[in-house]
């Protein structure tokens, strides 16, 4: 059962699997014990946790050890949730310019997964493009010397970034490197968290004017 359940769900850990074992089939297993089983299954990947830590420190210090000067050098991204007066929730997959202050994608969805991440990226790159006229790769590349400067795209720790799929688009785009911030460091992330405070603040408004008398 353990391993049908990493199959099925290939982007949850041990942690999940162990906990939808117990409380959706009433298999119950140590969170120990789910590891070493996907493990010996093969379906844990080995990860380098210090080798991880210090490439995203170097590529934090590189993206915000000069301030952007123009566009398309800093994307922040991040999801924003609000609840509908019936009760539900949407989300809004947001990527902001962090230079232009320009929202360039904020599909609104149902969910929040590596497949809506991706969708955004996707959605930000086609919205560049149609605001510069001309394919973002030219926008990147010196005119003269023909270097590629990528931009940094930032984004906080969840799932859908931290997703071996989502990993794997953003290897196969040369627009974008993904980094991700300090945990519990929201500001690294500051001009998308001002952003969606905004949004709160003019729904918070919406909600709580009275209603004109009849």
């Amino acid at each position: 059962m353990i391993t049908e359940l990493a199959l099925k769900y290939p982007m949850w850990g041990h942690r999940k699997i162990a906990w939808l074992a117990e409380h959706e089939h009433g298999l119950l297993v140590a969170e120990a014990t789910c590891l070493r089983i996907l493990r010996e299954a093969g379906l844990v990947l080995p990860i380098d946790y210090a080798r991880e830590r210090h490439d995203l420190a170097g590529a934090r210090r590189e993206a915000f050890l000069d301030p952007p000067t123009r566009r398309n050098r800093v994307w922040q991204m991040d999801f924003f949730e609000l609840e509908t007066a019936g009760g539900g929730t949407w989300r809004s997959g947001d990527v902001v310019d962090y230079w232009v202050k320009l929202v360039l994608a904020g599909p609104v969805i149902t969910t929040q997964t590596h497949r809506d991440a991706i969708a955004s990226v996707l959605a930000a790159i086609e919205q560049a493009e149609t605001l510069l006229g001309r394919p973002l790769l030219q926008d990147l590349t010196d005119p003269l010397t023909g270097e590629l400067t990528p931009i940094y795209l930032v984004s906080d720790n969840g799932p859908c970034f931290k997703a071996a799929a989502f990993t794997r688009f953003i290897a196969s785009r040369q627009e974008v490197t993904h980094i991700r911030t300090r945990k519990k460091s929201p500001q690294t992330n500051g001009v998308i968290e001002r952003y969606h405070g905004a949004i709160k603040i003019e729904q918070l408004c919406a909600n709580s004017r009275p209603t004109a008398p009849r």
